[in-house]
């Protein structure tokens, strides 16, 4: 009897090492906690809380994957109930209800040569994260009521949303990127800090073109649509119709230019030798003005005629002492 109660004894101080060592295994991380709020133009927000810790040795990366991957399930739901005590804090502390989504939980390790890290990340969506919106400004601030930070202390980011810039900002951030404001410590803010008030920057052309590029897009493709469409019903209702652009003869720009240029161009086009016959009947004019015509421009050394049979033939001489150009 007395060896098995030693035995018994033996055992149960072993289970309780056993416990006692992972307690204490867990409470040897010492994590780096970041909180990363992504903030909307509708005021909701991403919340996403990640904690990371150096693993020392292969005793800790068991009980991490053990605790936190294998048991992936019971930390998700942990984080969940103090989600959700958070959002009734909320209400309590400001009157506004913020409804949530569900947590997606994410355990991992990953091995670097200062060694194998582990890391945990619960993200979440806020509906209502902002207190007051408008058209021109978000504030956000009295969300932070004491509690917010659920991990205790760690680095604050605030990622505000695509065109709009910081103009308030309570307590000042230790640094500032394109676009996030980041606080190296949570611990020494008052309840409902940070409290920030974003405005909306003044849109260029591009901003407003590529903020409603869906919007252009479908007013471009139903004015096709309509184009097309009222294409269709006049093709089926009167059929094509071919026309043919205007094509002006030599007779007609005839027409356009004085006499004497009318003469000139007749000779260009025939090489600069033709029979006076041959420009009366192109002009279209008595033979006796043509004569009287060819004359004038003769006598002005245009052209010159010379007689060969019966017919005369005219040569062109020197264009440029026209009055005015072709």
């Amino acid at each position: 009897m007395k060896k098995g109660a030693i035995t018994g004894f033996l055992l149960l101080s072993l289970v309780i090492l056993l416990f006692f060592g992972n307690g204490s295994c867990q409470n040897s991380f010492r994590w780096n906690i970041t909180y990363t709020v992504e903030i909307y133009k509708d005021g909701s927000a991403t919340v996403e809380i990640e904690k990371i810790t150096l693993l020392k040795d292969k005793n800790e990366t068991s009980y991490f994957e053990f605790y936190y991957i294998s048991e992936a399930n019971d930390r998700q739901r942990e984080f969940s109930g103090n989600v959700s005590a958070l959002i009734n804090l909320i209400f309590n502390k400001t009157g506004r209800e913020c409804p949530r989504s569900p947590v997606t939980y994410f355990a991992g390790t990953k091995s670097t040569e200062e060694g194998t890290y582990g890391i945990v990340k619960y993200t979440f969506d806020l509906i209502g994260f902002a207190e007051k919106i408008n058209e021109t400004n978000i504030v956000i601030g009295d969300i932070f009521v004491e509690g917010f930070f659920l991990l205790g202390n760690g680095t604050l980011k605030i990622k505000c949303p695509q065109g709009y810039i910081a103009r308030e900002v309570v307590p000042s951030p230790d640094n500032v990127e394109t676009g996030v404001l980041m606080w190296t410590s949570t611990a020494n803010f008052d309840e409902k800090q940070p409290r920030i008030v974003l405005e909306r920057e003044k849109l260029t052309l591009l901003d407003y073109l590529r903020e409603n590029l869906f919007l252009i897009l479908n007013i471009i493709m139903f004015s096709s649509a309509a184009l097309i469409g009222f294409l269709i019903y006049k093709v089926k209702k009167h059929g094509f119709k071919k026309y043919k652009p205007a094509r002006q003869g030599k007779e007609e720009l005839l027409h356009e230019i004085s006499d004497e240029q009318k003469v000139v161009r007749l000779l260009k086009d025939a090489g600069g030798v033709l029979t006076q016959s041959k420009i009366t009947e192109k002009l279209g004019c008595s033979k006796a003005k043509v004569s009287q015509l060819l004359t004038s421009m003769e006598k002005r050394g245009i052209l010159k005629r010379r007689r060969q049979g019966r017919e005369k033939v005219v040569t062109l001489i020197d264009e440029s002492k026209l009055h005015s150009s072709l």
